[in-house]
């Protein structure tokens, strides 16, 4: 049983951070023209 709790929050915590990674790199993406449109203006 505790072999089985150790797989499920390490799975867990894993897609966790997947999830918080896509959904940065997608701000980053998203925002990234603005940061662009920045660095041309000066």
């Amino acid at each position: 049983m505790f072999v089985i709790n150790n797989v499920l929050s390490m799975i867990t915590t894993i897609v966790l951070v997947e999830a918080l990674r896509i959904t940065f790199f997608e701000e980053i993406i998203r925002l990234s023209p603005a940061l662009l449109n920045v660095e041309y203006a000066f």
